[in-house]
């Protein structure tokens, strides 16, 4: 027969049996939480260093017309050589990336988040050469500016001056 104890064993230990399942479940959730946030970083990342590799070749070519139009030839051969160490970096952190994107679906949550913390690595520096290449931009673009500016100015010189008779 059955005691007021024996029913109340069986309660405390099915309450701790539940208690342990929903730890345990609370601490997967955690885990997919993660997950899902880096993955998301990556796919992002992944985007933005696919359109910077595009717009390099853009700007080396925006700094060489600006170049040659104020005769610096040295500079633009010099920001091409950095261009072109940039897009090796760009390789890299693309490489990078797909290492970070390998989870093993019995990942801990630590060994994620050291995942999210070099995605963010990866981020940090996605970040110093697009700022990096906007900044040649802004550049380029005041440099087209001041030449479009002097052109009008030197062209308004000419047509105010009489004509010559010779």
């Amino acid at each position: 027969m059955t005691t007021a104890n024996d029913v109340a064993v069986w309660i405390s230990g099915g309450s701790l049996l539940l208690s342990a399942a929903a730890l345990w479940r609370s601490g997967r959730v955690r885990v997919l939480d993660i997950r899902t946030n880096v993955r998301t970083d990556i796919a992002e990342l992944r985007l933005r260093l696919d359109a910077l590799s595009q717009a390099i070749p853009a700007a080396t070519q925006s700094r060489a017309n600006a170049a040659s139009a104020i005769g610096t030839g040295r500079a633009a051969q010099l920001f091409k050589q950095g261009a072109d160490a940039d897009i090796a970096t760009i390789k890299g952190l693309t490489e990078q990336l797909d290492q970070i994107a390998r989870i093993s679906v019995l990942s801990s949550y630590s060994q994620i988040e050291a995942k999210s913390v070099a995605a963010r690595e990866v981020r940090i520096r996605l970040e110093q050469l697009s700022a990096k290449y906007e900044a040649a931009a802004d550049d380029d673009a005041a440099t087209r500016k001041y030449l479009r500016e002097s052109m009008s100015a030197a062209a308004a010189a000419r047509i105010s001056q009489p004509p010559r008779r010779d």
